[in-house]
C-alpha cells in the first residue's frame, strides 16, 4: 500500500469485467464508468461524490433486471509484513468476504438498501478466489448470452461463455499481480486488446475446442 502499486491493478480489472459485459452482448457507456453516485436515482445528496466503478442498466434475467451497481476489488489475503489478513490462514475466501462485506454496510448501505438497485461486489483475492457474486454474475450472464441461440445449443454456449469468462478473468488476475510486482516505476501503459465488442458463438466454440 506505501508503494502506490495497489492502484494500478484497479483499472485493468474493471476493463476485464467490462468486456465480459460487452462479449455477453451488455454494453457499458463511458458515462456509467466510474459514475458518481450522485448522478444517479441512489444517492444522498446532488453533493455525494462517491463513484461506482460501473452502472449497467437493467437486464432481463439478470438479479430481476434491477441496474447494476457494480464495485470492483482485489485484496490480498496478506499484510505487508506476510501475517495473514484476520480468519485467512484458517478460511478460504476469508479477505475477499470481508470486502464484500464493508462494501455492503460501509460503503454503499444505501445502495445496498435500494429496492431499485443491485450492489455487487465484483472482489477476487490476489491467489485467485473470487467473491460468490461473481460466480452468480457470471452464470447469469452465460445464460443472457445463450437466450437467442437454438434450443439445441443453448446449454453448449452457457458452457462456452462460462469457461471464456472465467479463462479472461483468471488470466487478467494473474497479469495484474505479475505487473504489480515487477514494475519498478511507472504507470500502466494500456493497450487496445480491450477494444472487442462482442463475441459470436462460432469464436465461443472456438476458443472452448
Amino acid at each position: 500500500m506505501r508503494s502506490g502499486r495497489v492502484q494500478t491493478r484497479h483499472k485493468p480489472l474493471i476493463q476485464i469485467w467490462r468486456r465480459i459485459f460487452r462479449e455477453a452482448g451488455i454494453n457499458i457507456s463511458q458515462r456509467n464508468t466510474e459514475r458518481t453516485l450522485g448522478t444517479t436515482h441512489i444517492r444522498r445528496s446532488p453533493d455525494d461524490r462517491r463513484r461506482m466503478d460501473f452502472l449497467c442498466p437493467g437486464v432481463d434475467g439478470i438479479y430481476g433486471g434491477a441496474p447494476l451497481f457494480v464495485d470492483v476489488t482485489m485484496v490480498s489475503p496478506l499484510h505487508g509484513n506476510g501475517i495473514p489478513m484476520p480468519r485467512s490462514a484458517t478460511e478460504d475466501g476469508a479477505a475477499v468476504r470481508r470486502a464484500a462485506e464493508a462494501c455492503r454496510l460501509t460503503d454503499y448501505p444505501d445502495v445496498e438498501a435500494s429496492p431499485h438497485a443491485q450492489l455487487l461486489s465484483l472482489g477476487v483475492e490476489t491467489y485467485g478466489r473470487w467473491s460468490s457474486q461473481c460466480i452468480v454474475l457470471i452464470r447469469h450472464l452465460a445464460r443472457y448470452k445463450s437466450a437467442n441461440a437454438p434450443a439445441f445449443l443453448e446449454k453448449a454456449v452457457q458452457h462456452a461463455f462460462f469457461a471464456r469468462a472465467w479463462t479472461l478473468l483468471s488470466v487478467c488476475v494473474q497479469q495484474i499481480v505479475c505487473e504489480s510486482v515487477l514494475r519498478a516505476s511507472g504507470a500502466d501503459l494500456l493497450d487496445a486488446a480491450d477494444s472487442l465488442n462482442s463475441v459470436t458463438v462460432e469464436d465461443l466454440f472456438d476458443f472452448h475446442r
